[in-house]
């Protein structure tokens, strides 16, 4: 017999899908146009396709983080190390696209390369958390969130598919996965949840909005697969 186990997460202002639900009451989409000082992102409008997909419903971003670090007292190893880390988001309003009210479909893609000083540190809390995602050590290429929400009213949404547990609480000071704000882990994400909840995994939920406003507060109700695992053939003996 095979079990698989299961963890219930109730976490107050997760946003586990907190871009597209933000969606639902934000304003006008930032301009991707404008000289290469003062547009909001690097690669601008791509000749006026992104502005006209984000007008849409669908939104794109690409990024890039390269770091070289090195311990430059005590630790294991003092050698330095060069890695990074990318990443490209779309997302989806099916009412804006001309489809349906209320849902949104969201998908992520990460991939990192190289080394970091993560092993050679001698901490216990990694001092590089950009280069934890997929996974701590290698090349590797994966899809953390995939994921569609529906609310149902201004208030009550729906929510299913692979979810990235990172990505809640996106406060300003601390959030992300150490390329926008701090590179330690402790100050960007509660590693105590790590012991219960993966940070890539198959799940299915509700999402609440108490007063209709997504930047007031989120409430998620999850069911998580405990192992972070996407379910495949198995053999028993």
């Amino acid at each position: 017999m095979i079990v698989t186990r299961i963890v219930i997460a109730a976490i107050v202002l997760l946003g586990t899908l907190g871009t597209a639900t933000q969606a639902e009451e934000a304003g006008p989409l930032h301009p991707y146009s404008g000289d290469f000082f003062r547009r909001s992102t690097l690669t601008g409008d791509w000749g006026g396709a992104r502005n006209d997909l984000a007008a849409k419903g669908v939104t794109i971003g690409l990024s890039l983080t390269q770091v070289g670090q090195g311990v430059v007292s005590g630790g294991k190893d003092g050698t330095w190390d060069y890695g990074g880390r990318s990443n490209f988001t779309m997302n989806i309003d099916t009412q804006k696209l001309g489809l349906w009210p209320g849902g949104f479909f969201a998908l992520e893609v990460e991939g990192n390369w190289a080394d970091s000083v993560n092993g050679k540190t001698g901490a216990l809390m990694p001092v590089n958390s950009n280069q934890l995602y997929p996974v701590p050590t290698g090349d590797n290429l994966n899809v953390p969130m995939l994921a569609f929400a529906q609310f149902l009213s201004p208030y009550f949404g729906l929510i299913a598919g692979q979810l990235d547990t990172t990505s809640g609480d996106a406060n300003d000071f601390a959030h992300g996965k150490g390329d926008t704000q701090f590179f330690n882990l402790a100050f960007n994400f509660n590693s105590v949840a790590l012991v219960a909840v993966p940070y890539s995994t198959l799940g299915a939920g509700v999402i609440v909005l108490p007063n209709k406003d997504p930047n007031a507060a989120i409430l998620n109700f999850n069911v998580l697969q405990a192992n972070g695992r996407r379910p495949g053939p198995r053999s028993t003996t």
